[in-house]
């Protein structure tokens, strides 16, 4: 593979979930993400719970599989009513 910068040949590096393209003529670095699925897809995202806390990166093959693994009212919001209970019984 040859450098868009100046042409000359670049190296490939692998870096966790990433494969990294390395010229050491000019320092142009060009980084292609794979999804940790496996399923070799590079178009991945991060998913946010509805609080916006981070989850998970995921690709249109394991979306659905990885964020099945959490409670509804995660992903869609819930407000202190959703989840209020009591933790004693009420004195009489």
């Amino acid at each position: 593979m040859k450098c868009p910068l100046c042409d000359n040949n670049i190296k490939e590096v692998d870096v966790e979930d990433a494969i990294e393209y390395i010229c050491n003529s000019c320092g142009y670095i060009q980084t292609d993400f794979n999804c940790v699925c496996g399923s070799g897809e590079t178009d991945t995202w991060p998913e946010y719970d509805a609080q916006g806390i981070y989850l998970c990166k995921v690709c249109k093959v394991c979306k659905d599989e990885k964020l099945s693994k959490y409670r509804p009212e995660i992903l869609s919001g819930y407000t202190q009513a959703n989840v209020d209970e009591p933790i004693e019984p009420e004195g009489t």
